[in-house]
């Protein structure tokens, strides 16, 4: 199967796409995936960005491996393949960010596996409506998923679960952001900030 290097680019986040995307096509195209662009509203009546759990499930009907990379992020080094930095044993590959003494997975910036384990998590995000509206969306039900306490994510409270061994952790380069930054990016992420703020610092990431 195919696989394909995938965002959500709705509302305003088209805007910040349009710096991006450049970025993003030339990323796919050196690693031999398909570009997909969500540009439709496919939440269901929730928050937008549900609109990525949604399409997921979409894609993994559709391709082998599903390289996600939110909108409000630029790929500054694309040489090395994201999919090649994760274990054949997991299914899924994410940056998890260290500050403030938290341990957060982030759900922007990641490597999905098609197979029934990835299927079932998909799904499982998507039912769990306790995160609906949590200010951190499906990244929340996530967080839930993976042991961690969703109001207070660290190392010391974490659950482990049967679901933490198909997860890889991938290194900070591949989503670096500013409240945990890598030394040398390949993506520049910049979530949960003011969308002027965003455009600059995209921009200024870009040189």
């Amino acid at each position: 199967m195919t696989s394909a290097l995938c965002t959500l680019a709705i509302g305003p986040h088209r805007e910040l796409f349009e710096i991006a995307r450049p970025t993003f096509e030339a990323f796919a195209v050196r690693h031999g995936r398909d570009l997909v662009v969500g540009e439709d509203d496919v939440a269901g009546g929730r928050h937008p960005g549900w609109g990525k759990v949604a399409l997921l499930r979409e894609l993994l009907d559709a391709y082998g491996t599903v390289v996600w990379v939110d909108a409000d992020a630029v790929v500054v080094d694309g040489r090395d393949d994201m999919a090649a930095a994760v274990r054949p044993w997991q299914d899924l590959g994410l940056v998890t960010h260290r500050y403030g003494g938290l341990e957060v997975p982030n759900f922007g910036v990641f490597v999905l596996r098609a197979s029934r384990w990835s299927r079932r998590l998909v799904d499982r995000l998507w039912q769990d409506r306790r995160y609906v509206d949590h200010p951190w969306w499906e990244n929340a039900a996530l967080l839930d998923i993976l042991g961690y306490d969703v109001g207070d994510p660290r190392p010391a409270t974490r659950r482990r679960t049967v679901d933490s061994l198909r997860v890889g952790r991938l290194d900070l380069s591949w989503n670096s952001i500013p409240l945990d930054p890598a030394p040398r990016p390949r993506i520049c992420h910049f979530p949960g900030m003011e969308h002027g703020d965003r455009l600059a610092l995209m921009r200024a990431a870009l040189g």
